[in-house]
């Protein structure tokens, strides 16, 4: 996908070249048409604008793809949004105990939740009208 990205981001480039390029080349009268150095100028001004394109969409594609999924530090972050664990772990404790006691929190805190909201009996009504 970002090599994908990376080749879009250079065709945008030499079409906004061509683009000069194909202004110039229409018949249209204009006033360059007599002057010696009008082909050189007007390819050095589409190449400098083909490279200009190219370096400020890559410079944003960077800027882009550096942002983390979680907002930390971007590319300065060494640690993957996947190594962030939800509950840590006791000593001894093998990871699906972990995930097990993070389930039963999880249950605890929904009950604690519903009883302090008193919506307990919603509950039982959701659960009964699924059936």
């Amino acid at each position: 996908m970002l090599l994908d990205l990376k080749f879009s981001i250079g065709t945008l480039g030499m079409g906004s070249a061509a683009f000069i390029g194909a202004l110039y080349g229409m018949n249209v009268p204009n006033f360059l048409e007599g002057h010696n150095w009008a082909f050189f100028g007007l390819s050095t001004f589409s190449l400098g604008l083909g490279v200009l394109v190219c370096t400020y969409g890559l410079t944003k594609l960077r800027r882009v793809q550096r942002v983390s999924m979680w907002g930390e530090q971007g590319r300065k972050s060494n640690r993957s949004w996947a190594d962030v664990d939800q509950l840590p772990a006791l000593p001894g404790e093998t990871r699906t105990e972990r995930l097990k006691r993070f389930e039963e929190n999880k249950k605890q805190a929904l009950k604690a939740y519903e009883q302090e909201q008193g919506l307990s009996d919603l509950r039982l009504i959701l659960k009964d009208s699924n059936k």
